[in-house]
């Protein structure tokens, strides 16, 4: 399964800005290395945390690799107990 990537949120190139921040400064710096500018990588057991919920939610109802489905469980268990604590 197919995740936005965390690096270039999907756009598939980096960009900077002069002042940081949403200012109307900003240029392209180049393709994005971590997807090499497809705007998404494949979701795996060390990416869970960039994933949206939807999207673990997904992939969980698919896979059937022991390691990645404790990976899946275990990113969603926390974010619960984390917004649990936000109450």
């Amino acid at each position: 399964m197919m995740i936005t990537c965390e690096d270039c949120r999907g756009a598939g190139k980096l960009y900077k800005s002069r002042y940081g921040g949403n200012d109307p400064d900003v240029w392209c710096i180049g393709t994005c290395q971590a997807c090499d500018g497809a705007g998404e990588v494949e979701l795996t057991a060390y990416n869970t945390d960039s994933a949206t919920d939807d999207e673990l939610l997904a992939a969980k109802a698919d896979c059937t690799d022991t390691d990645m489905l404790d990976s899946i469980e275990a990113t969603l268990y926390w974010r619960r107990h984390d917004e649990r604590k936000k109450l």
